[in-house]
């Protein structure tokens, strides 16, 4: 199962995630869950530093990603941020409900 933790802080932005795992929804190389699960992940890690140019603590291997928004990000770059990655977190909520047990999604 694919876990991903989202941490928030007291007015529920966003602060950091970590996914791991595998949603073992099929064979390596034709899970679409998966599959999908990583390119949305991937995507809002992505808009973050290279759309938006933040230097983010980030950690990846193979079935583990952790991100981290710095503690002095600029206001106008946090917001952005927060609209990558709640966006994010409704696909994996969306992921998840359409394909119940393969994603497990806690919030912090």
């Amino acid at each position: 199962m694919l876990e991903v933790t989202v941490t928030l802080d007291n007015a529920g932005n966003v602060t950091a995630f970590e996914a791991s795992g595998h949603t073992n929804y099929a064979s390596a190389g034709e899970d679409i869950v998966c599959a999908g699960a990583s390119a949305v992940v991937q995507s809002a890690v992505r808009g973050c530093t290279e759309i938006l140019g933040i230097t983010a603590g980030t950690e990846k291997e193979d079935g583990y990603l952790y991100f981290t928004l710095p503690a002095d990000i600029d206001d106008n770059k946090f917001r952005d941020a927060q609209i990558l990655l709640k966006t994010m977190l409704l696909a994996l909520k969306e992921i998840s409900s359409t394909y119940p047990g393969k994603i497990n999604i806690i919030v912090t």
